[in-house]
């Protein structure tokens, strides 16, 4: 079961409030969301079967804008391809079948260079033989 919360405080400037519940069945280790009706803060989740509430959240929003975004039926059929490509990609990842096609980005040559301005020795004064950390990456230090 889920602690129970105290009701979201609706304050005056808050324009909406509200709870979201996340549910889940043991049996089958399924989860599924429950989105609570606006400014209801009595409001309980709908519980089916052996369902229980794992967590429910509280929300809140002081402000909010709407944007109209005009459709282009031109656009969306000019990218169906692609959409139809896309999910081919994902069924064939399901199956096991996908191949990783080869990058279309330029390679670029491996750069690393690391200026060194001691003296070979450690703190001691002894002489140090050891491979450092940019010659073990393969990189090519430049004494200054």
């Amino acid at each position: 079961m889920y602690k129970k919360l105290a009701p979201v405080p609706i304050l005056a400037n808050d324009a909406y409030t509200g709870y979201i519940a996340i549910i889940g069945n043991e049996e089958r280790r399924l989860l599924r969301y429950e989105y609570s009706p606006l400014q209801e803060s009595a409001w309980q989740p709908t519980l089916q079967g052996s369902e229980q509430v794992l967590e429910l959240i509280p929300w809140w929003t002081s402000d909010w804008f709407l944007k109209t975004v005009p459709r282009s039926r031109a656009w969306f059929e000019s990218v169906q391809p692609a959409i139809r490509e896309f999910w081919s990609d994902v069924q064939k990842a399901k199956e096991g079948t996908f191949v990783l096609p080869p990058s279309s980005r330029k390679t670029k040559d491996p750069v690393c260079q690391i200026t060194d301005d001691s003296d070979g020795q450690d703190n001691q004064g002894n002489q140090n033989n050891q491979q450092t950390i940019p010659e073990m990456m393969g990189c090519q230090l430049v004494d200054s």
